[in-house]
């Protein structure tokens, strides 16, 4: 467990006793530490059902876990603020903190006075104690004396409290991992049920996250981070706050507001003219030919954008006596364009910082630049044909290939080059905002290629795992009915053409930032060699038999199935820890997001998923990161 610099928690001192010095023992602890959940219960509820190892990987592993979270995350109880982008200074930084004290080592049904800094007495049993409210950062002591013994004491200069903040992209957000994932009736499923008539009639109850907009879930390796050492540390106070949003970029969500957040019709979510976001347009001088207004204003940012950048909101969180105000507008290095479309690099920022005091980040945990270089076309890449058969078909899928912005290594290493300058600006801003370097966590992106062995069986399986977008595609373009399953040649070019460039740019980039790096390659070993990647593949998926949790289909069995079908969605464990496969098929996003639309429709940001590691896989990152 990391156990963070510190003052002394307390002493404990006894003036006088009938019992031996070790037989009564005055002890406190803080009840709410985890105050972005507003209501102590709240804590109290989530640390009840923590693993008694201290682990999330055995929390989030342990049965029943899927069934429990509607009852147990408070998602709309938090200090977060969708609407304006910010946390609730009142509820994350209060100014008063309960503890409960009591006093163990003495016979059952003693009673104690508990006297809270010379002023409030209090009666209750010794073992059960007693809750007071303390001044944050402020010195207490408690008196306790129990019946026939004399008083004991102890001095307290004030409670702990650290600040832990998230910012980047999907793999910081939790995307893929909804907080309360999908509640199915109890029907079978057509094919393609999700884009036939009707489909949310097959759904109970919809999939919904901490933040609708950027699919932010409690569920995400920062937020299991932080709760692990708020129940850890009894006598400490973790202030945590998340600023990742999925499908974020360096320019594009962490320096200006995020255009086109996964989750989408939502009315907090900005619109208008794109030069009116916050952080800057970007994107170029207006009357460039190559970055002009009609560029950016396209089809692209018809959703909106958030109300704020999360350097801004960063801001917003750390400024104390005032609002934030922009203090710099950072204009090198010169804006280029980018690997996707409509996508630039660098260019004009409005830089936001704190006119007075600002308050200290302990740890700042960070997954950026993989958005920046196409992580996810590429991956696209690696599972759309390469060819059709005819010159037909071959119309057909280019069309697709363009649809679902699959992108080549070829197009992706200009940004793999520029990544380096990227991270330096990354750096640079957070500097701005004071944060130590040495306290900078960065998120070695996984190689969910790696320990894949029988790529003939994980084409198979994963054309069954990703058949809903091939419903999608489908619905969109004609006689498009391409499957989606790793190509073997492109699965093997992609380790390394794209991910170990980019595994290496990142740890080079930590060193030369004094960043700490942490590698979730560790969070997908398992024993033996094996890996949880996306090939991972249970011993005992074939000759008919499959564990539920590694079925990848609802349907009648196609040719090139050899595993049995869930028979009713019902059956799906969005967090079912026997799967063997840490990162989600198309099939897992959907039955874990799925969530209506209105007029019998399910919402499609469900997509946005796939290809994202699950919360199995995101609390062992946090287990790493807290040094287990």
């Amino acid at each position: 467990m990391l156990h963070p610099k510190g003052i002394a928690i307390a002493h404990v001192v006894a003036l006088a006793s009938a019992f031996p010095a070790a037989a009564a023992q005055l002890d406190w602890e803080v009840v709410n530490r985890f105050p972005l959940f507003s209501e102590a219960s709240d804590f109290e509820a989530v640390k009840a059902k923590w693993a008694t190892s201290g682990l999330a990987s055995e929390t989030v592993d342990s049965p029943e876990f899927t069934g429990r979270l509607r009852t147990t995350l408070p998602i709309r109880r938090t200090a977060w603020d969708a609407r304006t982008g910010t946390y609730n200074a009142s509820v994350l930084f209060r100014s008063r903190h309960e503890i409960r004290v009591w006093v163990s080592g003495v016979g059952p049904g003693i009673q104690c006075t508990f006297v809270l800094s010379g002023e409030v007495t209090m009666r209750s049993l010794c073992a059960e104690g007693v809750k007071a409210s303390v001044g944050a950062r402020k010195p207490f002591s408690v008196v306790a004396t129990p019946e026939g013994i004399e008083a004991l004491q102890l001095n307290v200069p004030a409670i702990r409290e650290r600040l832990i903040v998230a910012v980047g992209d999907s793999f910081a957000s939790g995307e893929g991992n909804p907080d309360y994932p999908t509640i199915f009736h109890s029907r079978r499923a057509s094919l393609h049920w999700y884009i036939e008539k009707n489909p949310s009639r097959l759904i109970k109850a919809g999939a919904q996250w901490w933040d609708e907009a950027c699919h932010r879930s409690l569920l995400s390796w920062p937020a299991l981070t932080a709760l692990s050492q708020a129940i850890a540390n009894p006598r400490e106070v973790v202030q945590f706050a998340s600023l990742a949003c999925s499908g974020a970029e360096a320019y594009d969500g962490f320096l200006r507001a995020q255009v086109d957040p996964p989750g989408t019709g939502l009315a907090h979510l900005r619109s208008g003219s794109i030069f009116k976001r916050d952080g800057g347009a970007g994107y170029g001088i207006p009357s460039s030919s190559e970055f002009g207004e009609n560029t950016v204003q396209g089809q692209r940012h018809k959703a909106g954008w958030l109300p704020l950048s999360q350097q801004h909101a960063l801001a917003h969180l750390l400024c104390v006596d005032a609002p934030p105000k922009r203090v710099k507008v950072l204009s090198e290095p010169a804006v280029q364009p980018g690997v996707t479309g409509q996508q630039t690099y660098f260019g004009n920022v409005d830089l936001f910082g704190c006119s007075g005091k600002r308050r200290e980040v302990d740890q700042l945990l960070l997954s950026i630049g993989g958005n920046d270089v196409g992580f996810s076309g590429i991956v696209k890449w690696m599972i759309t044909p390469p060819t059709a058969r005819n010159a037909f078909n071959e119309f057909f899928l280019r069309l697709a290939r363009n649809h679902m912005q699959v992108l080549e290594p070829a197009q992706v290493s200009a940004g793999l080059r520029l990544l380096p300058d990227i991270y330096g600006v990354v750096g640079a801003v957070l500097k701005e905002h004071g944060i130590d370097p040495s306290r900078i966590t960065l998120l070695q992106y996984p190689d969910p290629t790696e320990g894949a062995v029988n790529l003939k069986q994980c084409n198979s399986r994963t054309r069954e795992g990703n058949a809903p977008m091939q419903g999608l595609v489908k619905e969109k373009i004609y006689r498009s009915t391409f499957l989606f399953g790793i190509n073997e040649t492109e699965f093997n070019e992609l380790k390394a053409s794209f991910l170990e460039p980019l595994r290496k740019i990142q740890f080079d980039a930590a060193k030369r930032l004094g960043w700490r790096i942490v590698d979730s390659q560790k969070a997908l070993t398992l024993a033996g060699g094996h890996t949880r990647g996306y090939c991972g593949v249970s011993e005992a998926c074939k000759d008919g038999q499959c564990p539920s949790g590694d079925r990848v289909r609802w349907w009648i069995r196609p040719a090139y199935s050899d595993t049995p079908r869930l028979e009713y969605l019902t059956e799906f464990d969005t967090y079912d820890p026997t799967r063997v496969r840490g990162f989600r098929y198309g099939v897992d996003a959907l039955l874990a997001s799925a969530a209506p639309a209105g007029k019998g429709r399910i919402r499609s940001d469900w997509l946005s998923g796939s290809a994202h590691p699950t919360a199995n896989i995101h609390a062992r990152i946090a287990d790493v990161v807290n040094g287990h």
